[in-house]
């Protein structure tokens, strides 16, 4: 465990974010080198880099003074607790011979060596290769870091990846995998260079994840997940969201995943910083590629995903978007099929997540970009700009709509993220409806749609406001054109919508075959037989109707429109 605690103390006190928070605290790394002196993992360089001359005055800068006897790997992890404009007062000798260290402490050879004491028997049970190059043998160890299960190495790895994670070309696959998309999104010098780089290449490369090659793409996706599992190791977000760390997750501690968790919940608050609040969108949009970036849903979900087939046709090493494995779930869940309730929380999260920013759509960003230019310009983000694109979907002058293929894009949006089935899930409607649902609809359960349907019965009515209004009624009308966004609706009509009007039988459609012109039909549909019909159909979609028929006949609309 001493590899734990020596990580937990650092933690701590780099997210103290002072220069001299090293200085101020020394004496607990004397105290704690003292009892560690005979655990030191030396490196091939015959001075360790605290004795380095180059380097006495700038480590002495931002770290204090360190015992003598500090080894490399935690001089490294001092180093690189500080950002960059910390960093860039380091001298080129020093930086040159932070490099050499670096790359000695990962030569293969010498990382078989010192790695022994902590790591001995689990390496020999992952089988990696031990080169005459530098970063193989690490990269080979991260790929299999699952199969490790002893304390002190899982302490041991992640030390050494807080220090791998702080330059792309400590990782060996990463350079051959993305050399060519580094130089073309000029993400990085391809020289030997002895600079800092603080993980800036690879934060770079996320941000153009959709236009990378495939190898490189599968690099990023695979470092991105290894990231997931502690956000110190996502560099630039770590160092963006100290401060926001300590202000909206204090009791986190911040080598852990739940940290991503935590920051995103305050995505929205306005007293999160702009630089943390860019970093987040990154990491989201990574997740939004690969639902695989969210250890915490794909944790939650793994035997669900698996049991049902949600990644069907879809090799392991494949990435899948966030949006298909969420559709999966949520179509099992609508045919009556038990998810876990772990499973189901993580999936309400990440649905918030596709409602509080239109930049995690594909489809929205590439279909709807003239709209957003035309109608929502110089909109925040918080989902105020989807609810503008919803607005403008209605107007009956063509000129003031959004164009089909924007509207085709925000319907599938609002799928996606099953804005129907909870309120909380979209942020606008979650902000606008609170004070209604707090005074009018406070004993009613989420989810299911059971509060969407209170909400429906107070319009028109004094416990209504203008803005829950608004905001509830832009939602209602996807409801009204796509009846399987209405749970309740979905349940009770579903075969009569299968036998009578040609709904298809599944929730979920398949991209392959799906019919873009069919479910605005089906509600109208319903409508007619309902007036023709005994069952239990008919009160139930006229029940449906006097809901929407407030806003201006939302059925009666479609009716027209498809007549």
């Amino acid at each position: 465990m001493l590899f734990t605690i020596c990580l937990t103390l650092f933690v701590h006190l780099s997210f103290s974010n002072s220069k001299t928070v090293f200085g101020q605290k020394a004496e607990n790394f004397e105290i704690f080198l003292h009892k560690s002196r005979n655990r030191r993992e030396t490196p091939i360089s015959k001075k360790s880099l605290i004795e380095e001359i180059e380097c006495l005055p700038d480590i002495k800068r931002l770290c204090g003074t360190l015992p003598p006897n500090s080894d490399d790997l935690f001089v490294l992890e001092c180093v690189q607790s500080f950002k960059g404009n910390e960093l860039g007062g380091i001298s080129e000798g020093c930086q040159h011979t932070i490099w050499r260290h670096t790359m000695d402490l990962i030569n293969d050879a010498n990382l078989n060596n010192i790695s022994q004491r902590s790591c001995g028997h689990d390496l020999e049970n992952l089988k990696c290769k031990v080169t005459d190059r530098s970063g193989t043998l690490l990269a080979c160890i991260l790929d299999h870091r699952d199969n490790i299960h002893s304390s002190p190495c899982k302490a041991f790895i992640q030390r050494l990846e807080w220090v791998a994670f702080s330059d792309f070309r400590l990782i060996a696959h990463f350079l051959d995998a993305c050399s060519s998309n580094i130089d073309k999104y000029m993400c990085g010098r391809l020289q030997p260079s002895e600079s800092l780089t603080q993980g800036q290449t690879l934060a770079c490369l996320q941000q153009h994840i959709d236009k990378l090659d495939d190898q490189c793409q599968k690099q990023i996706y695979h470092l991105s997940e290894i990231q997931a599992d502690n956000i110190i190791m996502d560099r630039q977000l770590y160092l963006a969201c100290i401060n926001d760390h300590s202000k909206f997750c204090p009791e986190i501690a911040p080598g852990s995943g739940n940290v991503y968790k935590c920051l995103m919940q305050h995505k929205l608050d306005r007293m999160m910083s702009q630089q943390c609040q860019d970093q987040l969108l990154r990491r989201q949009k990574v997740i939004a590629r690969d639902y695989r970036v969210s250890k915490g849903l794909a944790r939650a979900c793994k035997e669900d995903i698996k049991a049902f087939h949600c990644r069907r046709d879809v090799s392991d090493e494949k990435d899948i978007r966030l949006a298909q494995i969420l559709l999966c779930l949520e179509g099992l869940l609508r045919n009556g099929t038990k998810v876990t309730k772990d499973c189901q929380m993580e999936m309400v999260e990440h649905r918030k997540i596709l409602m509080e920013d239109y930049r995690l759509s594909p489809e929205i960003v590439s279909q709807c970009s003239e709209d957003i230019t035309k109608f929502c310009n110089g909109l925040e983000v918080g989902g105020k700009t989807i609810h503008c694109l919803m607005e403008h979907t209605r107007p009956r002058k063509k000129r003031e709509r959004v164009s089909f293929k924007c509207q085709r894009a925000v319907e599938t949006l609002v799928k996606e993220a099953d804005a129907g089935e909870d309120w909380r899930v979209d942020p606008v409607l979650r902000e606008a409806c609170k004070p209604v649902v707090d005074n009018s609809c406070k004993d009613v359960r989420g989810g299911d749609a059971r509060v969407m349907s209170c909400l429906m019965e107070k319009l028109g009515t004094d416990h209504m406001t203008e803005a829950c209004e608004l905001a509830l009624v832009q939602i209602q009308y996807f409801v009204a054109r796509d009846y399987k966004l209405d749970p309740q609706l979905y349940r009770q009509c579903r075969d009569d919508a299968v036998r009578l009007c040609h709904a298809k039988k599944v929730w979920a459609d398949d991209n392959a075959s799906m019919d873009p012109e069919r479910g605005p039909l089906v509600l109208p549909c319903l409508y007619r037989y309902a007036y023709h019909s005994q069952k239990n159909l008919k009160s139930d979609v006229r029940c449906t109707l006097n809901s929407n028929e407030y806003d201006q006949g939302l059925v009666h609309g479609l009716i027209e429109v498809n007549n």
